[in-house]
């Protein structure tokens, strides 16, 4: 169980001139601010894209182990029902020990 732990972020207060005809937030604060400003929201797009990264990554790893587990399925219900001579002439050792000794099986 995990918890999210935040952290203090110092809070400036950022003042910026009121430029009159403008309605853009960055044009009413000076050049160190904007800088800030600019900082600031690199960090959080950063911080979104990693998010997005990691979410794509365990999506995709999520579908491969799904496509996994149908193939293992297929094979066992396949080889499950060979015949007799299948299983003395043309199994591996592999498909014999498997099917012998695996544990999802309900047999």
């Amino acid at each position: 169980m995990g918890f999210i732990m935040s952290m203090l972020h110092s809070h400036e207060i950022v003042k910026g001139k009121v430029v009159k005809g403008t309605g853009s937030i960055l044009a009413n604060l000076d050049a160190k601010a904007r800088k800030a400003y600019a900082k600031c929201a690199n960090k959080a797009m950063n911080k979104k894209l990693a998010q997005e990264k990691d979410l794509a990554s365990k999506e995709q790893l999520k579908e491969i182990h799904q496509q996994q587990d149908h193939k293992k399925r297929e094979i066992c219900a396949k080889h499950r029902h060979h015949s007799l001579t299948y299983w003395l002439i043309k199994a591996s050792f592999a498909e014999i020990w498997h099917y012998l000794f695996s544990h999802d099986d309900k047999r």
